[in-house]
């Protein structure tokens, strides 16, 4: 889509750059005959197709860039699911040690009444 929209452009601006160039040097026949004029207009022409050119440099970096983008936005994703999967498993593991430290609870709590009980009854 991008290289459509440069197409375009350097066609729309060829085309304009052309016509203002022989309208400009068609309606004047002083143009011909003045040196300095012509030259003036073929500046012109070029500091145009210069000005155009840079143009396609900028929208072709703004593209890199955009690019990298994406690609930044990929290892951002990436990430974040593996950060994501690192969650998970952390909740998981202390899920297990509350159950372990519960079920060890209910042990030491059982060995202890049971103690007790034998101290009460000695």
């Amino acid at each position: 889509m991008t290289t459509s929209i440069i197409d375009k452009f350097h066609t729309e601006c060829t085309a304009y750059l052309n016509s203002e160039l022989n309208i400009r040097l068609t309606t004047s026949s002083s143009i011909l005959t003045d040196k300095t004029t012509s030259e003036y207009y073929l500046a012109e022409y070029k500091r145009c197709i210069d000005e155009q050119m840079n143009f396609i440099n900028y929208i072709n970096e703004q593209m890199e860039s955009l690019n990298t983008l994406k690609s930044c936005e990929t290892a951002i994703d990436t990430f974040l699911e593996r950060l994501k999967a690192i969650h998970a498993y952390e909740f998981k593991k202390n899920e297990l040690f509350e159950q372990i430290l519960h079920e060890l609870t209910k042990i030491v709590k059982f060995l202890f009444l049971n103690s007790c009980r034998k101290f009460i009854c000695l």
